[in-house]
C-alpha cells in the first residue's frame, strides 16, 4: 500500500529514485545533484509516495512572500508511470495542497504542460483554473 510523506532528507536511493522520476516528466532540465536535492527538502515541501520503501511519486510546494501576499507554487508532480491511474496523483496533489493551507498562503499556482491530458483534467477537477496569460522564461546560460 502505497503512503504519502514529506520527505526531510536526501539518501542515496532517495537521489536515484526523484532522478528517475524527473526523467519521466522532462528532459529539458538537468537531474538535481543530492546537494541540491538537500537544499531542495530544507527550504520547501516535498511530497512523495512511497511504495514498498521506494519513492514512486512526488511533488514540490515552495512558498514565497509578494508585495501581493504570501504564496505557493507547486512544482515536479509526477507519478511513475506503473503507478498511474490508480488515485494516487490526486492524493498528492490534495496533500501539497494541505499543506499550503497550513502555511496559510492566500494562492497556489502551478504549471501543466498541455500534452499531459491527465495531469490537466486532474487540477481543474480539484479546483484549478486555468489563467489566460502567457508565461515566459529566460534562459540563462550556465558557466562552465
Amino acid at each position: 500500500m502505497a503512503s504519502l510523506e514529506r520527505l526531510t532528507r536526501i539518501t542515496d536511493s532517495a537521489l536515484q529514485d526523484i532522478q528517475n522520476l524527473l526523467c519521466q516528466l522532462t528532459h529539458d532540465d538537468p537531474l538535481p545533484t543530492k546537494r541540491q536535492l538537500q537544499t531542495v527538502v530544507k527550504n520547501n515541501h516535498l511530497i512523495v509516495v512511497r511504495d514498498k520503501g521506494r519513492i514512486v511519486g512526488m511533488g514540490l510546494l515552495i512558498s514565497f512572500v509578494k508585495t501581493s501576499g504570501t504564496r505557493g507554487q507547486i512544482e515536479d508532480v509526477v507519478m511513475d508511470e506503473k503507478y498511474r491511474g490508480k488515485g494516487l496523483g490526486k492524493k498528492l496533489v490534495e496533500r501539497l495542497i494541505k499543506e499550503a493551507r497550513k502555511l496559510k498562503l492566500t494562492k497556489v499556482g502551478l504549471t501543466s504542460r498541455p500534452h499531459r491530458i491527465a495531469a490537466n483534467k486532474l487540477y481543474r477537477k480539484l479546483g484549478f483554473i486555468r489563467k489566460n496569460t502567457n508565461v515566459y522564461h529566460l534562459p540563462l546560460a550556465r558557466k562552465k
